[in-house]
């Protein structure tokens, strides 16, 4: 089933993006290495005060919400934030970033 935008061929985590690009794949690829069956580089579990957006990169708890949909602009932003943060430091990307990222 296809989400608001359409986009149904892509993960949940994905889908949640303001934007994807080859950054992404390139996260998860690190990622799985780690964390074989996972779909993307951050997902979405149940945590002790609510939804939270856990990076499969560094364990870090990105976001909290409470509930279930939509994500909350914060924590999408919250998650912008910290994919920045690995395209600089995990992929070393930091002049890429300022125009595509």
């Amino acid at each position: 089933m296809a989400d608001a935008t359409g986009r149904a061929d892509q993960p949940w985590a994905a889908r949640q993006q303001e934007r994807r690009n080859s950054y992404d794949r390139n996260l998860l690829a690190i990622a799985r290495n780690a964390h074989p069956r996972i779909l993307w580089w951050w997902g979405q579990r149940i945590g002790e005060h609510g939804r939270e957006a856990v990076c499969h990169l560094c364990g870090e708890v990105v976001a909290t919400w409470a509930s279930q949909w939509p994500m909350p602009r914060a924590a999408v932003r919250a998650v912008m934030e910290h994919r920045s943060l690995h395209i600089r430091t995990t992929l070393g990307a930091d002049q890429e970033v300022q125009k595509n990222g």
